[in-house]
């Protein structure tokens, strides 16, 4: 059984193709030079410190290098079809309760994989590669800090749209409706563009600690995207995933979690995380088989 046969309308063009592959890294990268260039130059008129500049320079970052380079491609490749190219289509509620339910059972096995991806890295602290990781590292903690630091009510909701809804929507865009469908298309086996663009996705994240957890949630929205046909239920999950992370800041910040909430993620072991594994896969060849949008 192929999870990952996505059909499409056949007077959509062929989504694959080396040529494609580059148009879409091409638009990638000069959306990222150029809302790079966007937000330093935001960043100069007001203090980057100021954390409604860093919300504005976030989003503007967020929108500009993932949403609309995936939505300049899909145009450039379906004309008129934007939309429907990308996987905007509706599904039945049975659709989320399915990805839902696989998105809960990878938890322990992602939070193994936080464990074991840290001891990985334990050994390459002085070394060069070591420095440049903990370097990484510790930038986008001072920046995730900035933003998660705030805890009134209203930190919360900007909180929530920046660094949980539109990273859910514009990432799902870019490495699901866009680049998955390109590379799944042009590998020999379709299964290879959803791990390839999971891998990018966790790349593109610049959190060592995070790879291999984070590489796994990318390769379940992969498959989720895969079987319902639709970006909606991987923007769901994607969007719960992110909200709990801030969710929990805000609650520890204001004494009502007693645990910081990095501490959740240890302590897990292999016993429980491999029937978890096994519960998602088993959720997902359920999505697959109730699927009922019709090509």
């Amino acid at each position: 059984m192929n999870l990952v046969n996505i059909h499409q309308p056949a007077s959509f063009p062929p989504p694959g193709g080396l040529r494609q592959v580059l148009t879409l890294a091409g638009l990638f990268i000069g959306n990222l030079l150029l809302f790079g260039l966007i937000g330093a130059g935001i960043s100069r008129l007001s203090p980057f410190t100021d954390i409604a500049t860093l919300h504005i320079i976030q989003n503007i970052s967020t929108v500009g290098s993932f949403l609309l380079p995936a939505w300049l491609f899909a145009h450039l490749t379906a004309p008129g079809h934007a939309a429907a190219y990308l996987g905007c289509r509706p599904v039945p509620a049975v659709s989320y309760a399915w990805g839902l339910a696989a998105f809960l059972a990878l938890i322990p096995w992602i939070n193994a994989l936080t464990n074991w991806n840290m001891e990985l890295l334990r050994p390459w602290p002085n070394s060069g590669i070591g420095l440049f990781f903990k370097q990484m590292s510790d930038k986008n903690e001072q920046l995730l800090q900035l933003f998660l630091n705030k805890t009134d009510a209203g930190s919360l909701c900007l909180n929530l749209f920046t660094l949980a809804l539109m990273p859910a929507v514009c990432e799902e865009f870019f490495f699901r409706g866009g680049l998955q469908r390109c590379l799944s298309a042009h590998a020999r086996r379709p299964q290879a563009g959803i791990w390839i663009s999971a891998f990018i996705f966790s790349l593109l994240h610049l959190d060592p600690v995070g790879f291999l957890p984070r590489l796994f949630l990318g390769a379940l929205l992969g498959y989720v995207f895969a079987a319902s046909r639709s970006l909606y239920p991987g923007i769901l999950l994607h969007f719960l995933n992110n909200a709990s992370v801030v969710t929990a800041y805000y609650l520890y910040g204001n004494g009502l979690l007693q645990r910081h909430p990095e501490s959740f993620s240890g302590h897990w072991h292999w016993w429980s995380a491999v029937p978890g594994l096994c519960l998602s896969i088993g959720f997902i060849v359920m999505l697959y088989r109730q699927r009922i949008v019709k090509p």
